[in-house]
Parts: C-alpha cells; sequence; structure tokens
C-alpha cells in the first residue's frame, strides 16, 4: 500500500483526532508523501468524531485556500 500512496501526485488532507488510534500511521504520510501530505491533528477527537470538532471545517479551508490554482498550483 506504501507503494501505491507514493505514487500519489496531488494534495492530500490527513485529518485526525489526538485520540485516534491511527494517528502513527497517518503522521507517517507526510513521510511516504513528501511534499503532498498534509497532516492535521484535531484536539480530543477519535477517529470518527473528528469532523464533528469546531477545527475540523477551519482546516479543510485552509487546506483549499493554501492548495488553490494559482497558489500552487497542485489543485
Amino acid at each position: 500500500m506504501k507503494e501505491r500512496l507514493r505514487l500519489i501526485r496531488v494534495p492530500c488532507l490527513f485529518l485526525f483526532g489526538s485520540q485516534d488510534d491511527n494517528k502513527e500511521e497517518i503522521l507517517n504520510m507526510e513521510k511516504i508523501m513528501p511534499g503532498f501530505a498534509s497532516c492535521v491533528e484535531i484536539e480530543g477527537a477519535g477517529h470518527g468524531d473528528a469532523l464533528l470538532k469546531p477545527q475540523f471545517l477551519p482546516a479543510v479551508q485552509r487546506f483549499f485556500v493554501d492548495h488553490a490554482a494559482g497558489q500552487g498550483g497542485r489543485l
């Protein structure tokens, strides 16, 4: 699976909770996909409830603004 992830050439955002059991695996995405992965940890969230936290939407919006066409042009 890691080899397939290395082939991705579009920006990817990985959002995860500070209490997520997959936290370490998600943090490794930045090493597997250098230049294409952004990881955002949402404090107090688990695996499934991160999207319910108030930090979720601003993180997604910031990602899209940072990677909009003309601002890095990779989206």
